[in-house]
């Protein structure tokens, strides 16, 4: 904005709004200003990068569509409807959030160098669930440039919360989905994220077990996980489950059924897929153990497997037989049904 001009409506509705610091919204608005060769000023791009280091994970997508007010503004405001793919390329981490999808496959094309904070990492990661099929595959090379050499901490740092949020990303094709995969979920991380999980350190642990039981990697946690009696009920029985069944099942993605092909009529409906268990387990003693449990989540866990495996229950009769006499219906009725056969 020049001297002695007035702000426009534009301006004043995205610094009401926004949530940046005003050092950070005043870098951002030098952005805007012509430099001399028409270039961005790229010391104040690093600034704005070291400023977007402090971001919280759990704070990226409030921030992310700060950025996308931002940039639709200074599109409105200054550049009048032409298409910055030179301003893209010279700063990415900031154009990958324009609404131009020229703009964002630009900015993708131009990212080399390894991100320096979480939250280029995560902002590359989004970038793979883009609606724009030009713009994942610039997204997907982008990250096979910059990843490789990013700090390990950095992508330890937001593995937690990419475990629950690519579940929700529903534009990644497989290419795409094994490729975050590789650069994510290593067995390294694996490991980090449960040692978080049995220590308590991770708000929502029966999301992140789920997502992590999609990954071999995790069955030898397993075990330790179900008998450690500090962590909740609801935790241990997800890792009881796939002990007792032998395989793992989860969602991924959906399918649809015909129910009239003549009316072309059909619904979707999950596509569930599983795998076998990677580790052997004496189940016989887990049977044993989790019948005589204190929680009556990891009892009825049993008996349901008891009764979807259509195990031999000859030795576990007399448990049963107690179990019958329960005052919660969830285990009355599973026993007297183990009992009936």
């Amino acid at each position: 904005m020049r001297p002695g001009q007035y702000p426009t409506i534009e301006e004043v509705r995205w610094r009401r709004s926004t949530l940046f610091k005003p050092e950070l919204q005043k870098r951002l608005m030098q952005l805007l200003k012509p430099t001399l060769f028409g270039f961005t000023n790229h010391i104040i791009y690093e600034k704005i990068r070291a400023d977007l280091k402090a971001v919280a994970v759990h704070s990226f997508i409030p921030v992310r569509d700060d950025l996308k007010s931002f940039l639709l503004y200074a599109h409105i405001q200054q550049r009048r409807g032409k298409t910055r793919l030179d301003e893209a390329a010279q700063s990415p981490f900031l154009f990958i959030f324009s609404g131009n999808g020229y703009e964002r496959e630009a900015a993708a094309n131009a990212i080399s160098a390894p991100c320096k904070s979480e939250f280029e990492v995560l902002s590359l990661c989004y970038l793979l669930n883009d609606w724009v099929p030009n713009v994942r595959a610039a997204a997907l090379q982008a990250m096979q440039r910059s990843l490789p050499s990013t700090k390990r901490a950095l992508i330890d740092g937001v593995a937690s919360y990419l475990f629950e949020e690519t579940g929700r990303f529903g534009r990644m094709e497989h290419q795409e989905i094994n490729a975050l995969n590789g650069f994510l979920f290593t067995p390294d991380i694996v490991e980090t994220l449960i040692s978080r999980l049995t220590a308590g350190l991770e708000s929502r642990p029966e999301n992140l077990l789920k997502r992590l039981l999609v990954h071999a990697e995790t069955d030898r946690f397993l075990p330790d996980i179900w008998s450690n009696t500090s962590l909740r009920p609801s935790v241990r029985s997800i890792a009881l489950q796939p002990l007792l069944n032998g395989n793992i099942k989860w969602q991924d993605g959906y399918k649809f059924e015909w129910i009239d092909k003549l009316f072309n009529e059909k619904r979707r409906v999950p596509q569930i897929v599983s795998r076998p268990l990677s580790i052997s387990v004496d189940v016989h003693q887990l049977y044993a153990e989790a019948l005589k449990d204190k929680s009556p989540l990891i009892v009825k866990t049993a008996l349901q497997s008891l009764i979807t495996t259509r195990t031999d229950i000859a030795d576990f009769r007399p448990v049963i037989e107690r179990l019958k006499a329960s005052k919660r219906p969830a285990i009355r009725e599973r026993a007297e049904f183990l009992l009936r056969d």
